[in-house]
């Protein structure tokens, strides 16, 4: 090795090493003034030979030591993120769906009892008549197909269809119910959602049956649904389609747990059916439909002229059915029969309130099953599986329809 000229001989002092790192070996020869060195023995492998070479200082430029402190502050930035992280994705991700339902998921609080209602909830701005569809749908937040048989009950009555019970063949034989279109006396308008079952209960025919039904009616069925949902939130009873929220929730559940965050998923797949929200509108004619659903399942005489008013059974019979107090319903008019001249429903046994609710409870079950798809038509929709109202009968009560 050289060194600059300036640098004084005397003070240059040199030392060799051999060995291992760390050796303190010197089997070399070197020093002194002269600025080398050499091994004086093979050096084996893992050896080598160290020169050191000392001076005054001032005659050369020293270059600092690279420090290895930003590659470990780097290592401590990335290790810190990944920490934060898996905190924000495995702590607080949860707690977030939580503080969301109290921010956002809950109803408007409204101070205020459960009315006494006797006939159909009105529209508070436009004063229509909520349909059976649209009461049952407010309930629950569900569009289901105890809303869709509610809603064809409800076109009988109002004279768009007739429904005929068939007597089927044996015991164990599944009934069978006719629908024949008729062109309806009265003026009143027909919602979107009912323009849609009409449609897709007959289309361009006149007679139809559930049984006919089975191959097309399903996918016709979500349709319906979804009118529903957004007539309600075009209507300013719910901020969004509650459908499209729960779905949106569950998606993102289903997401958490393809990625191992089990907390995560749980927690949202859980909050997804309470997440829809209701307006303060909404929640008002949740009030009303609340107090409708209570004279319906009540035992007790509210009015004196009720139990001998087979118009009034019959006008609120498809809300009866929405709710899941049907047979409730019916037996406050146990005492009466159907009259002569009833048009919308042909049975063929002895007709009163009882057997009629008792055949729709069939015909409930009927439409359950037509309307259930076999199989997913897309999202994460999901309908009432058919069969009758839960708990036997119309529900005893509510079933499902609970609040």
């Amino acid at each position: 090795m050289s060194l600059p000229n300036d640098v004084p001989q005397a003070s240059i002092k040199t030392a060799c090493y051999t060995g291992v790192y760390g050796s303190k070996e010197q089997e070399c020869e070197g020093g002194g003034p002269a600025l080398g060195g050499a091994a004086l023995r093979p050096l084996s492998p893992g050896e080598g030979l160290t020169i050191v070479v000392g001076f005054e200082p001032g005659h050369v430029t020293i270059t600092p030591k690279t420090s290895a402190e930003p590659v470990q502050e780097a290592d401590q930035l990335t290790q810190a993120l990944i920490v934060a992280g898996i905190i924000l994705w495995y702590v607080i991700a949860p707690l977030a769906v939580v503080v969301i339902y109290f921010l956002r998921g809950r109803d408007p609080k409204i101070a205020t009892s459960i009315p006494a209602l006797f006939d159909a909830p009105k529209d508070k701005d436009t004063h229509a008549r909520v349909t059976p569809g649209e009461a049952g749908t407010l309930i629950d937040e569900s569009a289901d197909n105890h809303d869709i048989s509610a809603t064809i009950v409800d076109l009988a009555i109002r004279g768009y269809l007739t429904i005929k019970e068939e007597k089927g063949d044996g015991i164990f034989a599944d009934k069978n119910f006719t629908f024949t279109k008729k062109a309806p006396t009265g003026t009143s308008p027909l919602q979107p959602h009912e323009e849609l079952l009409l449609n897709a209960l007959f289309g361009s025919a006149n007679t139809t049956s559930t049984k006919s039904l089975k191959n097309s009616f399903a996918q016709e069925s979500q349709k319906i649904k979804d009118s529903l949902y957004s007539q309600l939130v075009a209507a300013g009873y719910f901020a969004h389609n509650p459908h499209t929220v729960r779905n949106i929730w569950i998606g993102i559940g289903l997401v958490a747990l393809f990625t191992i965050n089990i907390p995560f998923g749980i927690v949202a797949v859980i909050f997804a059916k309470t997440m829809p929200r209701k307006t303060l509108k909404g929640v008002r004619a949740l009030t009303d439909i609340k107090g409708l659903k209570l004279f319906l399942a009540s035992q007790k005489k509210q009015l004196e002229f009720q139990e001998e008013n087979w118009f009034l059974f019959e006008k609120l019979l498809p809300y009866a059915i929405a709710f899941g107090v049907a047979e409730i319903w019916a037996k406050r008019f146990a005492q009466i029969s159907a009259p002569q001249d009833l048009t919308w429903y042909h049975g063929y046994s002895t007709l009163n309130a009882l057997t009629l609710a008792a055949t729709m409870d069939s015909f409930d079950s009927n439409i359950g099953s037509v309307a259930t798809p076999t199989r997913s038509y897309g999202g994460f929709s999901s309908g009432f599986g058919g069969g009758g109202f839960s708990g036997g009968g119309f529900g005893g009560g509510g079933g499902g329809r609970s609040w």
